[in-house]
């Protein structure tokens, strides 16, 4: 019983260790990249402000499409190898999302005019 608490416990901190470095990540990459926005704005127009905002979050949209498209992919194979249709089609939706983000960012820059 003891064993069991310790383990939840455990658990419980290495999510929290988990979230905190994930955020903390987060906030540097955040961080260094607004360091561009920064130098568009005291460089001068509005126009290039929004034209390097616009780019920063298309970019990133972009990498997080990709990233869901990769994880899609992983999650329909691993339903190939254990014969289970239901993270097939998971898999499936995931890949489908990912591939639907990306493409709609690599467009913004023809919606918006910033590419």
């Amino acid at each position: 019983m003891y064993e069991l608490e310790r383990s939840k416990r455990n658990k419980r901190k290495f999510r929290q260790a988990f979230q905190i470095v994930t955020a903390f990540a987060l906030l540097m990459v955040f961080a260094g990249s607004n360091v561009e926005v920064v130098l568009a704005a005291a460089a001068g127009s509005v126009d290039s402000m929004w034209n390097m905002i616009a780019d920063f979050v298309g970019t990133w949209v972009f990498r997080m499409g990709g990233v869901t498209l990769f994880i899609g992919g992983v999650m329909f194979f691993s339903g190939w190898r254990s014969d289970d249709a239901e993270a097939r089609s998971r898999g499936t939706n995931t890949m489908i999302a990912g591939g639907g983000v990306a493409m709609l960012s690599f467009l913004a820059g023809y919606f918006f005019g910033t590419s």
